[in-house]
């Protein structure tokens, strides 16, 4: 009732709860919350970082208004509109290539379309299975035929990427992040191989219905879409 008032007054204050995975969140909101800011001055960003399975169960509690997430399928009583789709990229130190002799050149092609087999003795660095881009890499793996040799596992793609940029293994990670990654991270030496199409993934704003008419909600996706442009 308090945000339909806002809305006829023209009058918008308030707070705007939005749900974002950690890491996606690091790489896509510093170019959206401050614009968003700039035009609403009086309403309050509460950011609620969490996995996605967290966020989704958040938004079906109604304890966050907007969740930046990959959804299966839309859960009961929540709007799923498309944001971007998210690539994502195996990073790989050009020392560990040298160390057990693999040469990417002549190999790059077939990786790129998801054939792993030249990297069966690299170590790699995984994400957690519960994890999208985790369960996606699993997935690459049992097709290409091979267990990899895993140096580590986390939940934290920040925390994979700091690893392969030491060359402890290689790592699959979203685009985004490895772009923002840029300059944070001693990167000279790794090399970025994008993967296909079956290692992409959408990922969407999720609302409850009852959510779609405030104005604010609106103009946060608006100035998302502007800021950060979908990409495939």
């Amino acid at each position: 009732m308090q945000r339909t008032f806002c809305d006829i007054a023209e009058n918008q204050r308030g707070e705007l709860r939005i749900g974002v995975a950690y890491t996606r969140g690091r790489a896509i909101l510093p170019a959206i919350v401050p614009e968003f800011q700039a035009q609403y001055p009086n309403v309050r960003v509460v950011l609620v970082e969490e996995t996605n399975q967290a966020l989704l169960k958040l938004l079906g509690d109604g304890q966050i208004d907007l969740a930046i997430a990959h959804f299966a399928k839309a859960p009961p009583g929540i709007v799923l509109q498309p944001f971007y789709t998210e690539v994502t990229m195996l990073l790989v130190h050009d020392a560990l290539l040298r160390a057990h002799g693999i040469d990417l050149a002549a190999h790059r092609g077939e990786i790129e379309r998801g054939d792993l087999r030249a990297l069966r003795d690299c170590p790699f660095v995984l994400g957690s299975a519960e994890d999208i881009v985790g369960d996606l890499e699993r997935a690459a793996f049992r097709r290409s035929g091979f267990q990899p040799v895993v140096q580590a596992v986390s939940s934290n793609s920040e925390t994979l990427l700091a690893l392969c940029a030491e060359g402890i293994g290689a790592c699959f990670c979203p685009e985004n992040l490895a772009g923002s990654a840029q300059g944070a991270l001693p990167l000279d030496g790794v090399h970025q191989l994008r993967m296909p199409e079956s290692m992409r993934y959408p990922i969407s704003f999720g609302y409850a219905k009852s959510a779609a008419a405030w104005s604010v909600l609106d103009a946060f996706l608006r100035i998302a879409r502007a800021q950060y442009p979908p990409r495939t």
